[in-house]
């Protein structure tokens, strides 16, 4: 159905950068296609459906724009990985990428270790693990992510939004996007009520079934909402899977159905036949004979393992109907037949049991319309940075290879915008001073050009350099503290062992360090509060010492006491003795 080891590459003409990572893919056996436009592609892709398209920035631009949500919306195309290669970095088009789902967005000015690297993670069909770069500077800056998200349909109180991230039942979310755009209004409230892991529409690994709400000074926005609902078709449409491999046949079943009464994914390889279906939910399955037969037998088996027997299985193709499947299940309802039915339309409706068009109390939006783009907005903390990497803390978990917007004051004082930023990895952690946020993720800035990355290390290694002149300059004003307290002579060695080591262990506050800001007046000294009170007792017995010797009474007043109160007890003394006698 497809090859690994090919892709396609859509540039108008392949530049030396390109050319460069180009030999690079062909030095590890990975064949490179380049077609020139999205035209070519559309020639092209249907005899050879590829998993992996690249697509430079080039080609691409506001009036074409639209192009990128027809090609990953298209039936054919599920299952693809979609990278961006950027070499102008315009912000519009990175975004929409991103909203789409797009595996990667890559730089093409990369070196081409790191470049190969970032490609190999994006291009695999398996998890793989990505190495973080080291060394990270450690920090605690506040920041939040813009985590895509898309929502298939909606009602006057719920809507069911699909999206990476996977709070918990009864928790509160921010939404932004196309939605709250339309209402006139900054943002939505999502109280989270259920999970679900099928029936999927978009490139996500999860859906939440939400309670939407607006302020209360916004309830008359709501009003918008009900022209929309009027114009669009209150219908559910019919779920196909196809797994088919010849063009002309794919060509037809998609040519004979409408798109508002039918939706359709077609299998792009193996690996998506077994596994896809569970995540769709299909009302029915259409498969070419040959899909189900011979070498492809066990993942047609396996797939079946996934599939629930309410499930109708269409086999089109003369060898279907002579196959007795004697090995396959008798729960499952196999159907034949030699070729796509006359009546299309009319058989899978009769198949699946939906007799007509089903009116529900939901709004299924077409999926390139503004209002399924959204984005869930998620306060974090950034923990660790390297120019090519992040790690951040953050409250729920959020899935791999999912790529968000982050914001950081940081960004905006070295680049002057926001970054893109790709999970690479999400788990629990046990710091206490971030309890409120229990999720570790790392990840890469996925968006970040070369000359951007200078910036950024620049700025890295003066925020490191002003952290290390802050520590040593406070152990330094501790130890002048510490030496007053001793004799002059112990002082000098006092200071001398007080000086930092080599290795400094450098823990920044969540303070932000803007470069080039004018440097600060060094702080004046002061003498510790313990210091200060053993000082102040110090000289208040000096004090007390000085009036005792000033007020005491003089030696000659002091001997003339002595001697009357001598003469005083000598009388005493002698009076028994005189009595006696």
């Amino acid at each position: 159905m497809t090859s690994g080891r090919e892709i396609y590459w859509i540039s108008a003409t392949a530049h030396p950068a390109m050319q460069e990572k180009i030999d690079i893919l062909k030095k590890v056996k990975v064949e490179v296609k380049v077609l020139p436009d999205f035209p070519a592609l559309a020639r092209t892709y249907p005899a050879t459906r590829l998993n992996t398209i690249v697509i430079d920035d080039g080609i691409l631009d506001g009036k074409n724009l639209d192009l990128l949500g027809r090609l990953t919306s298209h039936p054919e195309y599920a299952g693809v990985r979609f990278i961006l290669s950027i070499s102008h970095h315009q912000n519009e088009i990175v975004k929409r990428a991103i909203a789409l789902g797009f595996r990667d967005v890559i730089p093409i000015d990369l070196s081409p270790d790191l470049w190969i690297r970032r490609y190999s993670f994006a291009a695999s069909g398996q998890a793989a693990d990505m190495a973080d770069p080291y060394p990270q500077v450690t920090m605690k800056n506040i920041s939040s992510l813009h985590i895509p998200a898309r929502i298939a349909w909606m009602n006057e109180r719920e809507l069911w939004l699909e999206s990476r991230l996977t709070p918990p039942v009864g928790t509160i979310l921010t939404l932004g996007g196309g939605l709250a755009e339309l209402m006139g209004v900054k943002h939505l409230t999502l109280k989270v009520m259920a999970h679900h892991k099928t029936h999927l529409h978009f490139r996500y690994s999860d859906a939440l079934l939400c309670r939407w709400e607006v302020a209360k000074i916004h309830q008359d926005k709501k009003s918008v909402l009900k022209e929309f609902f009027r114009q669009q078709p209150r219908v559910i449409p019919i779920r196909i899977y196809g797994i088919i491999r010849a063009p002309e046949l794919r060509r037809d079943l998609l040519r004979r159905l409408d798109p508002q009464k039918f939706q359709v994914s077609i299998a792009l390889n193996k690996t998506n036949m077994i596994h896809e279906p569970r995540f769709i939910g299909p009302d029915i399955i259409i498969i070419e004979d040959r899909m189900c037969m011979g070498p492809n037998r066990a993942a047609f088996k396996e797939m079946l393992d996934y599939l629930s027997p309410d499930v109708p299985i269409l086999i089109v193709g003369p060898q279907g109907i002579e196959e007795p499947f004697a090995d396959i299940s008798k729960n499952f309802r196999l159907l034949r037949s030699a070729k796509l039915p006359t009546n299309l339309d009319e058989y899978l409706i009769q198949q699946t049991g939906k007799t007509g068009p089903t009116q529900v109390g939901v709004t299924y939006i077409p999926k390139n319309h503004r209002m399924s783009f959204a984005h869930v907005m998620v306060p974090a903390r950034l923990t660790r940075l390297h120019p090519d990497a992040a790690q951040l803390a953050i409250a729920w978990p959020l899935g791999r290879f999912g790529i968000c917007g982050l914001e950081a004051p940081l960004f905006h004082h070295t680049l002057g915008r926001s970054v893109a930023f790709k999970v690479t990895s999400c788990h629990d952690h046990a710091r206490a001073n971030l309890q409120e946020f229990p999720y570790k993720i790392d990840g890469l800035l996925v968006d970040i050009r070369q000359a951007e990355r200078r910036r950024l290390k620049d700025y890295l290694i003066a925020y490191f350099e002003q952290k290390i002149e802050e520590s040593m300059g406070a152990r330094r004003r501790i130890a002048v503290a510490e030496a007053t307290a001793l004799s002059p002579a112990a002082q000098p060695e006092a200071l001398k062992e007080a000086q930092p080591e080599t290795a400094i262990e450098i823990n920044p506050s969540a303070e932000e360090y803007v470069p080039n800001k004018a440097p600060r007046e060094p702080a004046p000294f002061r003498i510790p509060r313990e210091i200060k009170i053993a000082l102040w007792t110090i000289v208040g017995f000096v004090i007390i010492f000085v009036l005792i010797i000033l007020f005491r009474p003089s030696q000659e007043e002091q001997g003339g006491n002595i001697t009357e109160q001598l003469r005083i007890f000598q009388q005493q003394h002698s009076r028994p003795a005189e009595d006696s006698e």
